[in-house]
Parts: C-alpha cells; sequence; structure tokens
C-alpha cells in the first residue's frame, strides 16, 4: 500500500442511488458470504453510499431526494442491510442544514448500524466542522465483525487529492499486520 495513492472515482454521482430507486436493488447492495475467511462465516448485507451531496440538484433532484428514494426503495422490498457504509461526500456545501437532513435519513432508515467517513466535500474554509458536530470524527477507526475488520479513514483536509497523514498510514499498517487472521476491508472516500 502506498501513501497517497489516489483512486479514480468509476462511477458518476448518485450512480447507486440512482440504480436502488429505479428498481435494481441488487445492484446497490452487497452480499457476499466471505467463506474464504473461515469455513462457516456468517454473510453481511451491506449498503454503500458514495457522492450522495445533499445540497445539489443532480437529474431534477437533490442528493437528499435521491437517498431518501433509495432508503425507501430498499425497505419497501424488505432488503436487508446489516449496516450501510458512507463513504464521503455527503454534503455539497458542507452545511449544516445538509448533515441534518442526512442524520435525520439515517435515524429515520431501516438500518441500524451505519459507518461515515469524511470526504472532500465535508470540508468548508478548511475546517470539516459540521460533519464533525453532527456526524461523526473525522479520526480513523475500525469495526470487527466476526472474520471481519472493516478500516475506515477520512479525506484529512479540503481538496481532491486523497492525500492521508503518516499518522494515518501508520494506524493502517499496524492494523492491517494485526488482523492477518481476519478479511480487510479498507474504507476511504479517494
Amino acid at each position: 500500500m502506498e501513501k497517497n495513492m489516489r483512486l479514480d472515482q468509476q462511477w458518476t454521482r448518485r450512480d447507486c442511488m440512482k440504480t436502488v430507486a429505479v428498481g435494481g436493488v441488487a445492484l446497490a447492495t452487497g452480499t457476499c458470504p466471505l467463506v474464504f475467511a473461515w469455513e462457516k462465516a456468517k454473510t453481511r448485507h451491506v449498503l454503500a453510499f458514495s457522492d450522495i451531496h445533499i445540497g445539489q440538484k443532480d437529474d431534477g433532484l437533490d442528493g437528499g431526494e435521491w437517498m431518501a428514494k433509495a432508503l425507501a426503495e430498499l425497505k419497501l422490498n424488505k432488503v436487508p442491510s446489516d449496516y450501510a457504509l458512507v463513504l464521503g461526500d455527503i454534503a455539497h456545501g458542507a452545511t449544516e442544514a445538509a448533515y441534518k437532513t442526512f442524520t435525520k435519513l439515517r435515524d429515520e432508515s431501516h438500518i441500524d448500524t451505519w459507518f461515515e467517513l469524511a470526504g472532500n466535500h465535508e470540508y468548508h474554509d478548511g475546517k470539516c466542522e459540521h460533519y464533525e458536530k453532527l456526524v461523526r470524527s473525522i479520526k480513523p477507526y475500525s469495526h470487527v465483525d466476526g472474520n471481519i475488520v472493516w478500516f475506515f479513514f477520512s479525506d484529512e483536509q479540503p481538496g481532491v487529492r486523497g492525500n492521508i497523514s503518516d499518522e494515518t498510514f501508520d494506524w493502517l499498517k499496524k492494523g492491517v499486520a494485526e488482523n492477518q487472521d481476519k478479511v480487510v476491508i479498507i474504507c476511504s472516500h479517494q
């Protein structure tokens, strides 16, 4: 793993939510038994969002409206989700109102456990204050679920380069080394 690695975005904004909202539920939720890690691994149902961009319209709807449609479609079709991942750019302009919209949708959803991280759009004037106040800290964290360990690290500064600090890189490297007996999933925005 290299520091300052940049991954090119392969989906346009909200493609995942649009897919769900028009009935392609199976494409937007991932189900993987992960039996290669331990013979009797539990299947996880995970919903992943990225680049919601609440506060900006796309195809006539705001990002929050796309998210609401996606969650309603999943609930209507009784699609199970053990947890949801939100991999950055929740808000387009990092406004307090956008994060309040997000937390309302999150809290009213049928999904009990959510993991979020900050993307470059979470920063306004070089700070990430509304995101940290209303959603979650930007400090890296991990979650162990049976034979899986999830690592989450946010963008740590404004801009689109996706650089991470030496401290975060060392934390990630140490965490991966300590969890060689598990399936390791690393989540970041860029």
